[in-house]
């Protein structure tokens, strides 16, 4: 038997089920998404409610193409056999100028996409700390392959954790 979350907000409706399940699911109304477990939902659940406070749908869209991808590969890794127990939660707030940043934070390095109403000018970047800091980069998920670059970032996260 699967374990299900409720997220609701004014404009989303979030089904999180377990990972053990075989079905598919609508997610957000829009996207399909493998079910995922309650290791998942803690990394991505404070990111989703701080997601119905941003009033803009275009960032909004953004955020959620994001964690549609998001939730794809975590699955994928608990399936493969991946501990999760050491990815940390995702972080999600308003700026003051209106965007919305989402961050993965640890000791070794910070992920961040600070998304835009205009999605040209949405960015992403990594800065690692310590020693050695021969990963800091950062670019456009406007203009570039933002699939390629959300999978290596979580990649990166997965890695490093």
């Amino acid at each position: 038997m699967s374990t299900r979350w409720m997220y609701n907000s004014p404009t989303e409706q979030w089904n999180i089920a377990d990972a053990t399940s075989t079905g598919r699911q609508t997610y957000g109304g829009h996207f399909s998404a493998w079910y995922t477990n309650q290791e998942i939902l803690r990394i991505v659940g404070s990111l989703l409610k701080s997601l119905s406070t941003v009033p803009d749908r275009s960032i909004t869209e953004q955020v959620r193409d994001l964690v549609n991808v998001l939730i794809e590969m975590l699955v994928q890794l608990k399936v493969s056999g991946y501990e999760m127990r050491n990815l940390p939660p995702l972080k999600g707030i308003i700026l003051d100028d209106g965007a919305f940043l989402v961050e993965w934070l640890s000791y070794n390095y910070r992920v961040g996409f600070v998304f835009e109403t205009n999605p040209k000018d949405s960015m992403w970047y990594l800065v690692e700390k310590g020693e050695a800091l021969d990963e800091n980069k950062s670019g456009s998920l406007g203009n570039e392959d933002k699939q390629a670059i959300l999978r290596h970032l979580i990649t990166y996260v997965a890695s490093n954790s």
